[in-house]
């Protein structure tokens, strides 16, 4: 697997409403995840940290920004909050079992992360699309 670049894109997608390099970053993500053997966990565990590391503090900075929104709009976005705070914590979790899992447990341990960390960007994308989005306006 290659540094931490692999999980370091979605940090830079949230922070600057990229949403379609998050989309290539979840690919990037899925298949390091998926290829990577019990050997590699650690560094694996380490780049998934340093993810949610920066992932934590974009998500400051975007609460930050979005405090101006009112409305339908705000409750999207506190919504999508709830839903990043809820998968952070099942991928920490998932990372702490992967963390103590032994070689004949690792597949299992590997696919729960992966699942947990595209449950994770999935919701950081719609998280920046309801940042992003206006509240549509009746028209009459």
């Amino acid at each position: 697997m290659p540094p931490a670049q692999s999980h370091r894109g979605l940090a830079a997608a949230a922070a600057h409403g990229a949403v379609a390099p998050a989309a290539q970053q979840l690919a990037s993500a899925m298949k390091d995840i998926n290829q990577s053997t019990f050997e590699a966990r650690r560094q694996l565990l380490k780049d998934a940290d340093m993810s949610l590391k920066e992932n934590r503090e974009a998500l400051r900075d975007i609460q930050r920004e979005a405090r101006e929104l009112r409305g339908e709009a705000h409750e999207r976005f506190m919504a999508a909050v709830d839903e990043v705070k809820a998968s952070d914590a099942a991928l920490k979790k998932s990372l702490k079992e992967a963390r103590n899992t032994d070689a004949a447990g690792w597949q299992h341990s590997r696919d729960k992360v992966a699942a947990a960390y595209q449950k994770y960007l999935e919701a950081m994308a719609r998280l920046e699309a309801a940042r992003a989005k206006p509240t549509p306006q009746p028209r009459g």
